[in-house]
């Protein structure tokens, strides 16, 4: 009972925080949609089947940006909330990256279904679709896929906690391994030679779990299924352990803020 009040608290927190970074959260469902219109139209319309491009691609998207929004978020209370006395606040309160990350993700994954939508939105414009064609998949496997997802943005949030704590690192080495996360997100990991190598990315398992949902992944549905429930204890363990290293490291040794 007492860990269900604590996480009600910081969903608490998450709400709070939310509305102080109204317009951010704005910006990034605009920026989100943009993005997406430009990987998407391009490669659609070279494509001799538009509609399967749209189902590739838009899950890779999906999955790249929510591992690149646990990134920065991680880099964001070690960073910004360092300069504004806030990273000590939490701190003090006895929470870490990994709760700053937990409080956020509810808006962070409402954010990230808005964005879906106004591209469905656009996307049936230029296609002559359905608006709500991103909900016509398979219950499971895309309620699987969302799911997934928050452990992800947790997974890169304690690493970027992590790595930030722990080297030298400036914040513009965050926008760097953002490059590293369209493994096996927007290049599916079907794509590869060894595609099996591509799931070292947790993103890449959400995203070839809503691609299944579409029907459109390399992967059958069932050895999906084993490796989602393998690899998402994983995913959430190693990303948990990173965070509370990141703990550790400040605590021991203290913060900096860098650029």
């Amino acid at each position: 009972m007492k860990t269900f009040t604590r996480y009600l608290r910081l969903l608490y927190v998450g709400g709070v925080l939310a509305r102080l970074h109204l317009t951010s959260y704005l910006a990034w469902i605009i920026n989100d949609v943009f993005w997406s219109i430009i990987l998407i139209i391009p490669a659609s319309y070279l494509s001799p089947n538009p509609v399967v491009t749209l189902k590739l691609l838009v899950p890779g998207i999906i999955g790249m940006s929510l591992a690149s929004l646990g990134l920065w978020i991680g880099t964001e209370f070690l960073r910004w909330m360092v300069h504004d006395g806030l990273t000590d606040m939490f701190r003090e309160n006895g929470m870490g990256v990994y709760h700053y990350i937990v409080c956020t993700l509810p808006v962070d994954l409402l954010s990230g279904v808005v964005s879906l939508a106004l591209l469905g939105l656009v996307s049936s414009g230029f296609y002559g679709i359905d608006p709500v064609w991103w909900l016509r998949g398979d219950p499971l496997l895309m309620t699987l896929g969302l799911f997934t997802l928050m452990v992800v943005e947790l997974f890169y949030g304690g690493l970027a906690g992590y790595l930030y704590a722990k080297t030298r690192l400036s914040s513009s080495w965050t926008g760097i391994l953002q490059i590293g996360v369209t493994v096996g997100t927007v290049i599916p990991a079907s794509a590869y030679p060894l595609p099996y190598l591509a799931f070292l990315n947790p993103a890449s398992l959400s995203a070839e779990l809503l691609r299944a949902s579409y029907g459109v992944s390399g992967f059958l549905s069932t050895p999906l299924m084993l490796l989602t429930s393998l690899l998402t204890p994983t995913y959430l363990l190693v990303g948990w352990v990173l965070s509370k290293k990141c703990d550790e490291l400040i605590a021991r040794y203290g913060l900096e803020y860098r650029m």
